[in-house]
């Protein structure tokens, strides 16, 4: 699986470096930040922060008596 991993980095790396017009003597720095990329994506969206839930009362409920007949 770390093969994957490389090659995905790798592929990244030089994704990174074309897109900066293929600057020389960056190569590390790229490889770095497509770690950092892959991870992340692997680990998935950041949760969302859930807003607090406002606790209420239950509504009050009445039942009325049946009339006999």
């Amino acid at each position: 699986m770390s093969g994957n991993r490389d090659e995905r980095i790798r592929e990244r790396a030089h994704a990174i470096w074309d897109r900066e017009g293929k600057p020389e003597g960056e190569a590390e720095r790229h490889w770095k930040q497509a770690e950092q990329e892959i991870d992340q994506e692997a680990k998935g969206p950041p949760a969302k922060k859930r807003s607090p839930v406002k606790k209420t009362a239950a509504p009050q409920v009445t039942l009325k008596a049946k009339k006999q007949s």
